[in-house]
């Protein structure tokens, strides 16, 4: 396929594993990974730091990391098989294939269709979360008792209405896979992506990688130092919702070249049909926090519009943080992932320090806060606004207003519950900084009422429904 030209500047290994060096001695980071390729060839496949701070493991370029929800990705690739085979319609209702899938909002499990799930538009409060497994185990079953708990779980919105992500809604789709393919999610992983497509060094159990240089996650203690993360891996009920992937850089990218090569594997074997990988990166719906996820969804990838058009996905696990794009207009892929929670800054600030010039591209930039501005009638943007995982609380003082977010789930307790200031990039746009993770979030306030109070702040990817 004819590419776009390079940048100004090559990118070479030795390049890329300076900047990598640099990044997490800066960043206070144990150990990374990064690759890219362009045109099939491996540009760059480098490693920094090391796999676990108490045994001491250099990082290489055949550690194992956990990508986190990029495996949402590898999730829609299964799924969209499906319609290739003519087993699934995106458009029918989910119901039509899981007729016992019940949520608490009646009108909406009878609505919901996989195509929204995909792009994050099924409207589910969707972030229930099993840390260890003890809520749905580790058998072959999990998905299936996760979805049987969903009876439970509100609507943050109606279905097809707002963006709003969904660990959930994943779930959902991982039973769907299992369902329709009578085998289960993991073993779907491995029969139609994994084996197919050659990624001989992806997997998707711990017993699977503990003879191998695998990464653990890490967090700041409350000494605010760097330790072991106490959970390595979730749930098995999570994996479709990304935690059934564990993989190396290199195969990571291979990942990223089914889509290259619109839907050939580097094997040769078609893994997706043209118009299937063309279905996907077509943009579904609009995410407000535009500078955090690129500002469109396709099915299971970001968008961020070109030209050229970038796609990918970012994860976040317990303690590994990992970002994948692709572009196609330019043929390459590239991928970073650290051992360090809620390090999703570190992306943009690699990307931006090599990957730019080389590729003649600009994957992260965010917009500066506007010097002076104030949010016209303030103490509408005031209220309470909450999901299932946490609640916010906006207070005005003056013309300046705060926001402080409680975290439901003590596991998540990245944010304290102090008051931050917001400042505006417009009249319903602000951002927040998080010292915690060094870095500024988007806060949206959106849906205005007939007089003018929002109904809904986007933050962090998800919708708060206005409770006050």
């Amino acid at each position: 396929m004819a590419t776009m030209p390079l940048g100004t500047r090559q990118l070479t290994p030795e390049r890329a594993h300076e900047a990598l060096e640099n990044l997490i001695r800066e960043r206070d980071i144990p150990g990374a990974g990064f690759a890219a390729c362009r045109d099939g060839e491996i540009v760059a496949n480098v490693a920094a730091g090391v796999v676990n701070l108490n045994t001491g493991l250099p990082a290489t370029d055949e550690t194992v990391w956990q990508p986190g929800s990029i495996g949402k990705t590898y999730t829609a690739v299964l799924v969209m098989q499906l319609v290739d085979e003519g087993l699934l319609d995106l458009d029918r209702p989910v119901v039509t294939y899981l007729p016992n899938l019940r949520f608490a909002d009646v009108p909406a499990t009878k609505t919901v269709t996989p195509r929204q799930l995909l792009c994050h538009t099924g409207g589910i409060d969707g972030d229930r979360i099993d840390e260890t497994g003890a809520l749905f185990g580790r058998g072959d079953d999990a998905v299936a008792r996760y979805i049987d708990s969903l009876v439970d779980l509100p609507q943050i919105v109606e279905p097809g209405r707002l963006w709003s992500y969904c660990n959930a809604g994943y779930v959902v789709l991982g039973r769907l896979i299992e369902v329709l393919r009578g085998k289960s999610y993991e073993d779907v992983l491995k029969e139609k992506l994994f084996g197919p497509a050659g990624l001989a060094n992806t997997f998707c159990f711990a017993e699977e990688v503990i003879q191998r240089n695998v990464s653990a996650g890490h967090m700041l203690g409350p000494d605010r130092k760097m330790t072991l993360a106490p959970i390595w891996m979730p749930g098995r009920a999570l994996g479709p919702a990304g935690t059934a992937v564990l993989a190396t850089m290199a195969d990571l990218l291979s990942f990223a070249e089914i889509f290259l090569r619109r839907g050939v594997a580097r094997t040769g074997e078609r893994i997706l049909s043209e118009a299937s990988v063309a279905e996907m990166e077509k943009p579904h719906a609009e995410c407000p926090e535009r500078e955090l996820l690129g500002g469109h969804w396709g099915l299971g990838l970001l968008i961020k519009l070109g030209p050229p058009a970038v796609y990918g996905h970012d994860g976040n696990t317990f303690g590994e943080t990992a970002a994948l794009r692709f572009v196609p207009e330019a043929n390459l892929a590239f991928a970073l992932i650290t051992n360090r929670e809620q390090a999703n800054k570190s992306f943009g600030e690699l990307s931006n320090a090599v990957v730019d010039e080389w590729a003649g591209i600009v994957t992260s930039r965010q917009r500066s806060p506007v010097e002076g501005l104030q949010a016209r009638n303030p103490d509408r943007l005031v209220g309470t606004y909450a999901n299932v995982a946490a609640r916010i609380t906006v207070h005005a003082h003056d013309e300046r207003l705060t926001m402080a977010v409680k975290m439901e789930r003590e596991t998540e307790q990245v944010l304290d519950n102090r008051p931050r200031e917001l400042r505006p990039l417009d009249d319903s746009t602000f951002v927040v900084h998080l010292d915690e993770v060094d870095d500024d979030l988007q806060v949206a306030f959106i849906e205005p009422d007939a007089s003018g109070r929002p109904s809904y702040i986007h933050f962090g990817a998800r919708l708060y429904r206005r409770m006050a």
